[in-house]
């Protein structure tokens, strides 16, 4: 799986530069396309379809929020992953809210956390590598939700729902048995708990004495049942 063309929008050189080197080091097949100015990012959008916007918020020219709001007025862009690079992480958390990227560093950063944020791209393969028809159908009221997959971290039966947890939403569905949502999902899902599946693509780190998985892209842990650890732990072997 590649990560595709990523657009980087940093004023900094030297930092453009490690981005890059960082980038190429996890995904050799990527094409890397450098900015330190908005309007020469803005021509780069037109010029060449972007997989992956790595956003510096503030800029000598400009300002990378700004940037990420316009970027989401171009309907070829309305759904494309940003990682915003920030100093100030309320400035990460107005991103969140306001430009649904789908992570954030915050400066001075080192490789493993750059890594960190990008895995998920990476393995879920946005680009290449998902299959389209893997989605996962939500009858809500009177809407039909059609969920990528690849985006869902977890699942999580509480109180007579579900919770399924993706990157970007938290989405509650009624009425419906962790049993039955199972039958829908893909062989990528795993239950490991009465209460939990999860999804194998994001696991980070299974704790086998303690009984409890690490996801990435959430601090969120999740416990491991006794019915289900033979299974889990004879897959992580």
């Amino acid at each position: 799986m590649t990560m595709g063309n990523i657009l980087i929008l940093e004023d900094e050189a030297i930092l453009r530069k490690n981005l890059k080197a960082i980038i190429m080091e996890l995904d050799s097949e990527a094409k890397v396309y450098e900015s330190g100015s908005v309007v020469k990012g803005l021509e780069l959008l037109y010029e060449v379809d972007m997989d992956i916007l790595l956003l510096d918020i503030q800029l000598e020219d400009g300002n990378g929020l700004d940037f990420a709001k316009e970027v989401r007025k171009i309907d070829r862009y309305k759904l494309t992953h940003i990682v915003f690079i920030t100093a100030v992480p309320t400035h990460a958390i107005m991103a969140f809210s306001e430009t649904h990227c789908y992570s954030y560093i915050v400066k001075p950063f080192d490789k493993e956390q750059l890594k960190e944020a990008l895995y998920t791209l990476i393995y879920y393969g946005y680009k290449a590598g998902v299959n389209k028809e893997d989605k996962l159908e939500l009858h809500l009221k009177n809407c039909i939700f059609k969920i990528d997959m690849a985006e869902i971290l977890y699942i999580e039966a509480s109180n007579q729902k579900l919770y399924v947890h993706t990157l970007l939403d938290i989405i509650t569905v009624p009425n419906v048995s962790l049993k039955k949502m199972k039958e829908s999902l893909n062989e990528t899902f795993i239950q490991v708990h009465k209460a939990f599946i999860v999804n194998r693509e994001v696991i980070k780190a299974i704790h086998k004495a303690e009984k409890y998985i690490e996801l990435h892209q959430t601090s969120t842990v999740i416990p491991i049942g006794r019915v289900y650890y033979k299974e889990l732990i004879g897959e992580s072997i």
